[in-house]
C-alpha cells in the first residue's frame, strides 16, 4: 500500500496486523451477508432485471445455440456498454444457466464499488481505512436495485483502477500508466459513465498535487487520452447526443437519499442515522482526518450531480447515478485516527446496518421471485410470437420491479415487447428487428406506468397492432380496459388479455 506521499508499505505500522485481519474478516462477513438475498430468491427485485435476462438469453441463443429470435438480432457493434453482455456468456460457458450467469454478474457489480472504495482507501491511506466499512451499508443503493448493473460494475472498475494508479504513480512510473489505461478501456467497455468518474478522480488527484507539467502527470494525460480517442474512433455513436434537464431541485434534493433508502423509506432513514452517527461520532472524537487531496473530488462530483442533464444519449438518470460516488469517495479519502475498542465498536456497527440492509432486500427479491412464477406460468397461454403490450396502473410506486415483466415471455414465448432495451432506441448489442421498428417507436416504449393523473393508455392503438395486453394492477383503482380485451390469465394484481382488432374503441 502507498501513504499519502505514495511510497509503498504494508498496513502494519499503528494497527498492526491483527487490525489489518479484523478489517478484512469485517469485509469477508459483510459480503456473506450481502449476498444472502441472492441465496433466497431466485430472480432480483429489480426494475431493469427481466429486460437484462431476455437481452442475455437473446445473446446466448444467438452466440452459443445458433437460434435467432423472430424480433430481435444480436448486434456485433463496440458500444460503452458491453460488461453484461460479454461476461453472462462466458458465466454459460462455464455451465451456469443463462439466469443464474446474470445473478452472478449482478453479485460482482453489487461488491466491486465496495471493494473500490476499500482500495481507494489503502492507497490513498497507506494504511487500514477503517471508515471505508461504511461502504458497506451502502451496497443496495436506489440505483442499484433499479437495476444498473453494468454502470455500477464499471464504477468499481473505475475506483480500482484509480487506487492502482495512486499506488504505481511514483514507485513504479512505467508501468503506471499501462495500468491505468487497460482499467480506462475497462471501464469504458463496461459503461461509458464509469470512463468518467476515472477521468474526474484522475484529473482531480493530480490537479491537487500540481507541481507543472510533471512526468506522472503527462502520463496520466496519456493514458487517460488513449481510452478517449479509443472511444471516439473506434467505438458506435450513433445515438444522437440528446440532453435533458428533467429533474428540478427538490427532485435532486431527493436524489440524496438514493444511497440509504432502497425499497423502503423507513429502513432507509435507519440507516441513514447510523451512518450518519459513526461519522458525527468520529469527529466529535477527533478521530476522523481527511486525506490531503480530498476537497477537489468531492467538489467535483457535487457539481456534476448539480450541473449534469437528467438524461444524455438515452441514458436516463445520469445526474441520479452519481450521487452514490459522493460518499463513497469520501469515505476513501476518510481516515479513522481510534483505539482498537473504537475500531471494533465501528465494525460491529457496519455488520448490524449490512444485516438491517440485506434483510429489506431479502424480503423483497422474495416477494418479487413468487410474482414472477406467477407470471412466466401465465404467459404460457400466449401463441408463439404474439405481440404484448404492457400497463402498469401504480400510484406512487416508486420503484416497480415487475414493470418489464413481460419480458420474461420474449423468451419463453419469442414474443415481442416494445419497452425492451434494443438499438436503435438504446445503445445496446442488441437490435430490433427492421419490420417491428417502426412500431417500437410509435408505442410509448417508456411510459408504461399509469398514475392518477395520466389519462389512460393507448388502448385504440394497442387493439390495432398488438396480439395481448399484460396489465399489473398495482393500486386499488379499477380499470377501465377496451372491448377488443378477452381475459385469458387473471389473478389479484395482474391480467393477460388477448386482443381483438376487430373489437377495437373507435
Amino acid at each position: 500500500m502507498t501513504s499519502a506521499s505514495g511510497t509503498l508499505r504494508l498496513p502494519v505500522a499503528g494497527e498492526g496486523l491483527a487490525a489489518a485481519w479484523l478489517f478484512l474478516g469485517v469485509c469477508a462477513l459483510a459480503a456473506v451477508i450481502l449476498l444472502s438475498p441472492f441465496r433466497v430468491a431466485r430472480y432480483p427485485a429489480m426494475a431493469d432485471y427481466p429486460n437484462h435476462l431476455a437481452r442475455a438469453q437473446i445473446i446466448v441463443d444467438a452466440e452459443l445455440g445458433g437460434r435467432e429470435h423472430p424480433y430481435y438480432e444480436t448486434r456485433h457493434a463496440l458500444v460503452p456498454n458491453l460488461a453484461l453482455d460479454a461476461l453472462v456468456p462466458l458465466g454459460v460457458r462455464a455451465g451456469l444457466s443463462t439466469n443464474d450467469a446474470l445473478r452472478l454478474f449482478a453479485a460482482l457489480a453489487l461488491l466491486m464499488p465496495l471493494a473500490g472504495t476499500i482500495a481507494m482507501g489503502f492507497a490513498l491511506q497507506g494504511s487500514v481505512p477503517w471508515l471505508a466499512l461504511l461502504a458497506l451499508p451502502l451496497a443496495y443503493s436506489r440505483y442499484y436495485v433499479w437495476g444498473f448493473l453494468n454502470y455500477f460494475f464499471s464504477l468499481g472498475l473505475a475506483f480500482l483502477g484509480f487506487a492502482l494508479w495512486v499506488v504505481l504513480r511514483d514507485s513504479r512510473a512505467r508501468l503506471a500508466p499501462l495500468a491505468l489505461a487497460a482499467a480506462g478501456m475497462l471501464a469504458l467497455l463496461s459503461h461509458l459513465a464509469g470512463f468518467a468518474v476515472l477521468a474526474v478522480l484522475i484529473a482531480c488527484h493530480e490537479a491537487s498535487r500540481w507541481r507543472g507539467l510533471t512526468r506522472p502527470v503527462l502520463a496520466a494525460g496519456v493514458a487517460v487520452g488513449i481510452c478517449a480517442c479509443a472511444y471516439l474512433l473506434f467505438f458506435d455513436r450513433q445515438l444522437p447526443l440528446t440532453l435533458a434537464w428533467q429533474e428540478g431541485a427538490l427532485i435532486k434534493a431527493r436524489n440524496l437519499a438514493s444511497p440509504f433508502v432502497s425499497y423502503q423509506v423507513l429502513p432507509g432513514m435507519v440507516l441513514a442515522a447510523g451512518w450518519a452517527a459513526a461519522l458525527l461520532w468520529a469527529w466529535r472524537q477527533r478521530a476522523l482526518h481527511m486525506v490531503p487531496g480530498w476537497r477537489l473530488p468531492i467538489a467535483a462530483f457535487a457539481l456534476l450531480v448539480v450541473l449534469l442533464p437528467s438524461m444524455a444519449m438515452n441514458s436516463y438518470y445520469l445526474t441520479a447515478r452519481l450521487v452514490i460516488v459522493l460518499p463513497l469517495v469520501f469515505l476513501a479519502y476518510a481516515r479513522l485516527d481510534a483505539a482498537p475498542r473504537a475500531q471494533a465498536a465501528l465494525a460491529a456497527m457496519v455488520l448490524a446496518l449490512v444485516a438491517l440492509k440485506a434483510a429489506e432486500v431479502g424480503g423483497e427479491w422474495r416477494r418479487f421471485s413468487d410474482d414472477v412464477g406467477r407470471y412466466r406460468e401465465a404467459f404460457g397461454a400466449l401463441p408463439l410470437g404474439a405481440r404484448v403490450a404492457s400497463v402498469a396502473f401504480s400510484t406512487g410506486a416508486g420503484i416497480v420491479p415487475a414493470r418489464h415483466a413481460a419480458a420474461f415471455a420474449v423468451t419463453d414465448r419469442d414474443a415481442f415487447i416494445p419497452n425492451f432495451y434494443a438499438f436503435p432506441f438504446n445503445g445496446e448489442s442488441v437490435a430490433f428487428r427492421e419490420p417491428v421498428r417502426a412500431l417500437t417507436a410509435r408505442s410509448e416504449k417508456d411510459h408504461l406506468i399509469y398514475g392518477r393523473d395520466d389519462g389512460a393508455p393507448p388502448w385504440r392503438f394497442y387493439c390495432e397492432h398488438y396480439d395481448a395486453l399484460f396489465v399489473l394492477q398495482l393500486d386499488e383503482r379499477a380499470a377501465s380496459l377496451p372491448p377488443c380485451a378477452q381475459a385469458l390469465v387473471r389473478s389479484h394484481d395482474f391480467a393477460l388479455y388477448r386482443l381483438s382488432p376487430s373489437a377495437a374503441p373507435r
